[in-house]
């Protein structure tokens, strides 16, 4: 399989997270470098930071003893000093050259002295750590809006392809439309083919290695990648990837769910904002959106009457509008997103999949998913009930396990069901019950249920020919209810 070489610059038009301009501002920006160090720390290095700013203390510090070195000699003791001391001439005439030789020989060796290691351990972290780092603020600040505002990133929660490690590069076999939207190419140029045609010249062959060692060993990960449209604009991509195991555990298929994170990011100002994000609360209210950018946004009054779309009404209020891409002012949104403690990763949201085999129009079972929709899906059924979900038709499943009734329901599926069978990718809210048993607590005692909201992102995923073959169901949770 063939491999692009466009020449495309990084710098055309979107931000270059790893320009040396742009690392040294992490480095000596106070916001990001606490970001910075607080991701070292929490991956056993730590030590790496702590050594530079070290080295920044110990060389403010030498340039404040060498300020005040020339301050004592030109108010007390030198022969213009302006509050001389009683000193004899001899001693005050042998001062100046030692003086001299200080500030412009002995000062600069010692500034020196820690400059090889120093060196050393800011290539270490440019080369290894920052990438990480980026990634994992990148990834974060998505996993939020998965939950809270889709329209940060482009592709988010929609832009999938699964491929088949059976067969020749494992290629692309089946692809989501907001897979075409974020790469610009046609199904026909897609399918099948590896997806390492959108790389390019100034990929970062590293990332590349680490995404292939990660396919190879059957693990899910994530990475960040340049890559380009078919138009040759390069954009950096988010890229998620999970193996699909049948029953019996063995890989049939990958999952990759791309975003295009540099949309709204373009310059240093913007990258920077990225990467000083901090854990804040936030406070982000949720939306019915579909594949074509429509959004119905509730106001914050009417928030409970948001919160029972599903309890009290068979009618969804979606808008529909036109023109794909989920794309917004992701810097002004920033400032007032904050992050979850617990977002420590993108695989944080994207962790609950299910991937839906499509049998016929309405008939949509589970033929994959990820141990945290299962974890899910097993809490939310009563003691003693049967819990074999694989095959099972996904909406007989998310019934069984709602609080709402069955007209409701109904009703949600339908919602579902219209837009998947029109080709679109839909997003919509529901509540999930949870049954909360302690440990050593008697099989007899009644359990106790708890509703969880979460925001459902289905995405036809579709073949060369355009047909809806499977979906992949992403439940994102959120804290209000």
């Amino acid at each position: 399989m063939e491999t692009s070489t466009k020449s495309s610059s990084p710098h055309n038009g979107i931000a270059d997270f790893f320009a040396p301009d742009v690392f040294q501002a992490v480095l000596s920006d106070p916001a990001t470098a606490m970001r910075l160090r607080s991701f070292c720390e929490s991956n056993a290095c730590g030590e790496t930071i702590a050594f530079l700013e070290k080295i920044e203390q110990y060389r403010s510090l030498l340039a404040q003893a060498q300020e005040m070195l020339l301050d004592i000699h030109a108010t007390y003791t030198s022969p213009d000093a302006t509050e001389p001391v009683n000193i004899t001439e001899n001693i005050s005439s042998g001062l100046a050259p030692a003086i001299d030789t200080a500030t412009t020989v002995t000062f600069y060796a010692m500034q020196d002295i820690f400059a090889p290691a120093r060196k050393h351990v800011e290539d270490l972290i440019r080369d290894d750590i920052y990438p990480r780092f980026v990634t994992h603020q990148l990834t974060t600040s998505a996993a939020t809006a998965l939950v809270h505002d889709r329209k940060t990133y482009q592709g988010l929660g929609d832009c999938f392809c699964l491929t088949d490690p059976s067969i020749a590069d494992n290629a692309i076999l089946y692809a989501s439309d907001g897979f075409i939207d974020v790469t610009g190419y046609s199904r026909r140029d897609i399918i099948p083919r590896n997806c390492r045609f959108l790389q390019g010249e100034k990929t970062d062959r590293s990332s590349v290695v680490r995404l292939k060692l990660a396919i190879d060993n059957g693990q899910e990960t994530v990475q960040l990648l340049l890559n380009y449209r078919k138009d040759g604009t390069p954009f950096w991509n988010l890229l998620y990837v999970a193996p699909l195991r049948d029953e019996a555990g063995n890989i049939v298929f990958f999952l990759g769910g791309q975003i295009d994170c540099s949309t709204t990011i373009h310059g240093k100002p913007d990258v920077m904002k990225i990467l000083e994000l901090d854990d804040r609360k936030l406070g982000n209210d949720l939306a019915v959106k579909d594949s074509s950018g429509s959004t119905y946004v509730p106001p914050r009054e009417h928030f409970k009457r948001h919160r029972h779309i599903f309890k009290s009404t068979s009618r969804v209020p979606t808008e529909v509008r036109q023109g794909p891409g989920m794309e917004n002012d992701l810097i002004q949104r920033l400032g007032g997103i904050g992050l979850e403690n617990q977002m420590r990763m993108f695989q944080t949201a994207y962790s609950k999949y299910i991937v839906l085999k499509v049998k016929d129009r309405g008939s949509f079972n589970i033929a994959h998913l990820s141990k945290s929709a299962s974890d899910l899906l097993r809490l939310s059924r009563a003691q003693g009930t049967a819990e074999r979900i694989m095959n099972e038709d996904i909406f007989k499943v998310l019934a069984e396990r709602s609080p709402s009734s069955s007209t409701v329901m109904k009703s949600y599926k339908k919602t579902v069901t219209d837009f998947l069978g029109q080709g679109k990718s839909v997003s919509v809210d529901m509540e999930i019950a949870i049954v909360d048993i302690a440990r050593g607590t008697p099989p007899t005692w009644p359990a106790v249920k708890t509703e969880r909201r979460l925001v459902s992102h289905w995405t036809p995923c579709k073949d060369e020919e355009g047909r809806v073959k499977y979906v992949v169901l992403i439940l994102a949770e959120t804290r209000e209810l």
